[in-house]
């Protein structure tokens, strides 16, 4: 959750408010990562360990913008995308398998709501099944004056000391 909130207010912070009124057809892009390896160092929020983060598959994004250029909608989804954690020190892993929105509504006054629909990130073990992940709805208002208020929460809460537990 950390993760995702600072992601955002670093999306917020560069894309910054904009109007209502689209100029032009939305452009779309997308970035296909394969095997893309991150070691997530030990301590906190984090496992007392090193986790590694692989993930795979594309990652899709729909830019709306104002007539002026700046930015009014951000949409977001993934296909054929996984996401992996591991300890390797063990070779224990979860694994998600990615579907679902997130669109970014960026409002005149430089308000930004986020709106997570669907299947965010479910991890699993083998030999376990679900470990911990969200689904559902996510809702989260980012105002001028620096404010974050989360308006509706995932059916399911991701916990990362879920995540550290399952692969210690």
């Amino acid at each position: 959750m950390r993760l995702r909130i600072a992601l955002v207010a670093a999306v917020a912070a560069t894309l910054g408010g904009a109007g209502m009124a689209t100029a032009a057809p939305p452009a779309t892009t997308s970035i296909d990562y394969v095997n893309d390896t991150r070691v997530v160092p030990a301590g906190a929020p984090f496992c007392d360990f090193p986790i590694v983060r692989v993930r795979d598959g594309r990652l899709w994004t729909r830019t709306y913008t104002a007539a002026d250029g700046t930015v009014t909608r951000v949409q977001r989804w993934v296909s054929a995308y996984t996401y992996s954690l591991s300890n390797p020190a063990n070779g224990k892993i979860l694994l998600a398998h990615l579907g679902g929105t997130y669109t970014e509504w960026h409002d005149s006054d430089g308000t930004v709501r986020i709106i997570v629909n669907g299947n965010d990130v479910q991890f699993t073990m083998p030999g376990v099944g679900r470990v911990t992940g969200q689904t559902g709805r996510y809702v989260e208002t980012w105002t001028p004056d620096g404010g974050v208020e989360v308006t509706a929460t995932h059916n399911a809460d991701y916990q990362m000391s879920d995540v550290c537990a399952a692969l210690s």
